[in-house]
């Protein structure tokens, strides 16, 4: 990526910080020529990474800081959000979509009556790229999505 702005946050691992961040990647995205409905699809897939990250990446809790990088350039948004668990994941879009393939009507009953475990699979449709790898020897997970602008040539950063 050349050219990128970039925004950082890092914050303890705890729920009632995702939302000013959500609120925040919305505006941006939004006055940098995302529509409305794009970005609504990006703070839905912060808030899905920043969840995972809190539930899975933090085994200290709040003791834990969670990191959100943002880099917006003429073509794309991209954002990587880092946590300090295991760190030992590498699962890319299509892996993904693949683990999460329902096979049988039982199993689609059950996956729609489970309260939880459909994150991943939800930000693979909604992402325009998604990779889960370990971050820097295995001492936390990274999340990295992108969406792809709609109209590239009208918007000037």
């Amino acid at each position: 990526m050349s050219q990128a702005d970039y925004f950082q946050f890092i914050f303890p691992a705890r729920y009632i910080y995702i939302r000013p961040i959500r609120l925040f990647i919305s505006e941006l995205s939004k006055s940098v020529g995302f529509d409305k409905a794009d970005a609504h699809v990006i703070e839905t897939l912060l808030d899905e990474a920043c969840t995972n990250a809190i539930e899975h990446g933090s085994p200290k809790y709040s003791d834990n800081k969670i990191t959100v990088n943002i880099f917006i350039d003429y073509e794309k948004l991209m954002v990587e959000v880092i946590d300090e668990g295991r760190g030992d994941l590498h699962l890319t879009k299509d892996e993904i979509l693949k683990n999460y393939s329902i096979t049988s009507l039982v199993d689609i009953n059950k996956t729609i009556l489970e309260k939880r475990g459909r994150g991943l699979y939800l930000m693979s449709q909604l992402a325009d790229h998604l990779e889960i790898k370990p971050y820097l020897n295995n001492q936390g997970t990274t999340v990295v999505f992108y969406k792809y602008r709609k109209n590239v040539e009208k918007v000037a950063i």
